[in-house]
């Protein structure tokens, strides 16, 4: 048996946030009220643009000083 508590049973101990796009909901995804996902959640929460990532970005980009210019993804500086 699992310690992780079941969304369906606990929903207080969860964040739930939907994906709308165009006016329709695409996309559920719920976070559990931990120290692990509070920069997920505040970045939720603060309107984020999109992107996926492709070809080597997909194993390089990441969220420790990485920025995006509106085209390319920028490495932190040292």
């Amino acid at each position: 048996m699992s310690n992780i508590p079941n969304p369906r049973e606990n929903p207080d101990l969860f964040r739930y946030f939907v994906f709308v796009v165009d006016g329709e909901v695409g996309h559920l995804a719920i976070f559990q009220n931990s120290p692990e996902f509070e920069r997920a959640t505040a970045c939720l929460l603060s309107n984020p643009t999109i992107i996926e990532l492709t070809g080597e970005d997909r194993t390089v980009v990441n969220p420790r000083g990485w920025t995006f210019d509106g085209t390319n993804f920028i490495p932190p500086s040292e």
